[in-house]
């Protein structure tokens, strides 16, 4: 983390302002930063805590793992870890598969349900 002596840029989100983009509350960011999986990149001359895309994904990861049921000192140790990156690779190709599968049930136990209703629609 570094100090700024300027205003933040465009490119750059204040605590809130990651918050509303990420879709979560501005505690759990404080709460991230507490627990030192998601420092800001930059303080302003303010004290404002400022965040850059890198931090935008490295939230969306958190965010993602949390998901999946880790445990914050988890997270802490996947993204310390350099070698992690093709580990967290693979759990989103497994999360991608499985979501498929989910979305694939419906559709084809709705069309099993209108082959039966009406033999000419499975034609």
């Amino acid at each position: 983390m570094t100090e700024s002596t300027t205003e933040y840029t465009s490119t750059q989100y204040t605590t809130g302002e990651l918050a509303k983009r990420c879709g979560v509350s501005v505690r759990t960011i404080q709460y991230y930063d507490n627990r030192g999986v998601l420092v800001p990149s930059e303080v302003s001359s303010g004290g404002r805590r400022l965040y850059d895309e890198q931090d935008v994904r490295r939230l969306s990861v958190i965010t993602f793992l949390r998901g999946l049921g880790f445990s914050i000192s988890q997270i802490a140790d996947l993204l310390a870890d350099d070698q992690s990156s093709a580990y967290i690779d693979s759990l989103i190709a497994a999360q991608r598969m499985q979501l498929s599968k989910q979305i694939e049930r419906p559709v084809t136990s709705t069309h099993a349900r209108c082959v039966a209703q009406d033999p000419r629609a499975g034609r």
